[in-house]
């Protein structure tokens, strides 16, 4: 008897179950070739230093009547070089005289956790807008950002394109 006359009658002997289980064989090698995780990206932090501005809503975004109404909240505009975080409203944590504040930016993948940390001053409370450049990130593509504030125990999350031309503002929440 030659191997082809043997595989044939291999062939014919096969019954149902074997064929299930060639099926399901397949089913599972596709599923584990879908599901696979992507590669882990290595996670970067950067920290980046605010910078007190005259906060001018109404001519940076056109908010007319909305104006500051001391709700914290984060506005972030993509310029040609990159993002900008504009903050507003820290319920007193932020002072005239000696305070800093900074943000603490992990990236990973296509994840970005923002950690706003601030050092206490002096002086009256500021009232106006601190502004972030973050043109030096050199961020391409689309990104999920979560920005938390320890501080003010608020935060807020949303997706953000990095398109020239784009902003968005979001109010801190509890």
């Amino acid at each position: 008897m030659t191997i082809f006359a043997y595989m044939i009658e291999l062939w014919i002997a096969m019954g149902t179950v074997e064929w299930c289980v060639i099926g399901f064989m397949a089913a599972m090698a596709v599923l584990a070739a879908v599901l696979r995780p992507s590669q882990r990206h290595e996670a970067m932090t950067y920290f980046i230093k605010g910078e007190y501005v005259d906060d001018d809503y109404e001519s940076t975004s056109g908010g007319g009547a909305q104006g500051d109404d001391g709700k914290a909240s984060l506005e972030v505009y993509v310029g040609d070089s990159g993002p900008v975080f504009m903050r507003r409203g820290f319920d007193g944590l932020l002072r005239c005289d000696g305070s800093t504040i900074a943000l603490a930016i992990t990236i990973k993948g296509a994840d970005i956790t923002i950690k706003e940390r601030i050092a206490g001053g002096a002086g009256e409370p500021y009232r106006g807008a601190v502004s972030f450049d973050c043109s030096a990130l050199r961020l391409r593509g689309s990104y999920h950002i979560q920005y938390i504030s320890d501080e003010m125990s608020r935060s807020t999350a949303f997706s953000l394109l990095m398109k020239p031309g784009v902003r968005v503002r979001r109010d801190l929440r509890l």
